[in-house]
């Protein structure tokens, strides 16, 4: 589970500094990561009491609890979840960015600054794919942790 916020946190790593661009993008990316990482510690809580849990009917039902919780939060990071849908709105606004700047004409405004903005833009659509690759990658762990649990 510590590795899941590790991943988290190395993920915000990766892109808060291409999302610092856009302060809006930025906080509305912060908020779904930090609601992601809320959830990831509540199921490590629920992990932590498993394992204090005496008995095996308490047991059964942390074990459902802590199931229930990953779920929920697999649910999110599945491609038509909250998580991933802000994913594909950072990109989705980015391509538009970047294809406004391309539709300039020229003239509008030095290449030098058209050339430099579109690095900007094209870079932000890169983060936004490795993001949605390690998206999928955590959701991918907290499955297997699901079996893990019911097993």
């Amino acid at each position: 589970m510590k590795s899941v916020i590790v991943a988290i946190g190395f993920l915000v790593s990766l892109i808060s500094p291409v999302f610092a661009q856009s302060d809006p993008i930025q906080q509305d990316l912060a908020g779904v990561l930090k609601s992601l990482g809320e959830q990831l510690t509540r199921a490590d809580q629920l992990v932590v009491r498993l394992r204090d849990t005496a008995g095996p009917v308490e047991a059964q039902l942390e074990v459902t609890k802590a199931a229930t919780v990953l779920g929920q939060l697999a649910d999110r990071l599945q491609d038509e979840g909250d998580i991933m849908s802000q994913l594909r709105a950072i990109k989705n606004a980015a391509q538009v960015h970047c294809d406004r700047v391309q539709a300039l004409a020229k003239g509008t405004i030095s290449e030098a600054d058209r050339t430099a903005v579109l690095t900007k833009w094209n870079a932000l659509l890169q983060q936004a794919d490795r993001a949605r690759a390690k998206v999928l990658t955590m959701r991918d762990k907290l499955l297997g942790a699901i079996t893990e649990l019911r097993v």
